[in-house]
């Protein structure tokens, strides 16, 4: 009788330790996905604002541009004219081609403060390299990707083309790889005043992992020539 209470204890301790074992599971899995789901959301927000703050900055540049181009050239014909009207005009001076190249870099220092970019673990450290540094675009083109200036013991978690075109990423190494297009790319970013930009181009996204854990963000393009 003695064995039988015992085996009956064992028993209903046995099936309290697998009930609550299961409810574990569920309340975890349960948490785990809603972990999920928020962090899609916080990258989809992530990708809203950066793709609003950079049309918004494109479009100031450009207006910049024209601005300076219109004022320009008023200032040159006005110059032509000075000229003109010397009876020994002297040599004519060199024209400017274009304002000033912008370092987007240096912007930022001055927006933002030297110390959010001397800090690692900011997403303003990583570079990303492409080669070749333009494509065509379509399905079945590959270019490599290497990301330089970060942390050392990095690595490349995933890397995304903007406007959701379907790449596969083959590693070849914690801070490299090859993409291979399953489709063509799109949409397209037309022509950007910013010589440092390849154009028309696309945004490329790398994801990639500090040593300390840390999910950071690099940001490049490649040009896409059709």
């Amino acid at each position: 009788m003695w064995a039988a209470a015992e085996q009956a204890a064992y028993d209903e301790w046995q099936a309290a330790m697998n009930a609550a074992e299961s409810t574990y599971i569920q309340a975890e899995s349960q948490a785990w996905n809603q972990y999920l789901e928020r962090l899609d959301e916080l990258n989809s927000q992530l990708v809203d604002t950066y793709l609003t703050l950079e049309g918004a900055f494109q479009t100031a540049r450009n207006n910049a541009l024209r601005d300076w181009t219109e004022m320009e050239t008023e200032a040159w014909d006005a110059y032509q004219r000075a000229r003109s009207q010397m009876l020994q005009p002297p040599p004519e001076g060199q024209r400017q081609v274009g304002p000033p190249l912008l370092d987007v870099l240096n912007l930022l220092v001055m927006q933002l403060g030297a110390e959010a970019l001397v800090a690692q673990n900011r997403p303003l450290g990583g570079e990303v390299q492409v080669n070749p540094r333009a494509i065509k675009g379509n399905a079945g083109d590959t270019f490599t990707v290497t990301l330089a200036k970060v942390p050392n013991g990095s690595r490349i978690e995933t890397v995304e083309i903007v406007g959701g075109s379907k790449i596969n990423w083959q590693p070849n190494g914690p801070l490299s790889g090859t993409v291979t297009l399953q489709g063509n790319v799109g949409p397209v970013i037309p022509n950007d005043p910013d010589p440092g930009l390849p154009r028309p181009h696309v945004r490329i996204w790398v994801w990639y992992i500090q040593p300390d854990g840390t999910r950071r963000l690099a940001v490049g393009s490649i040009g896409i020539a059709r």
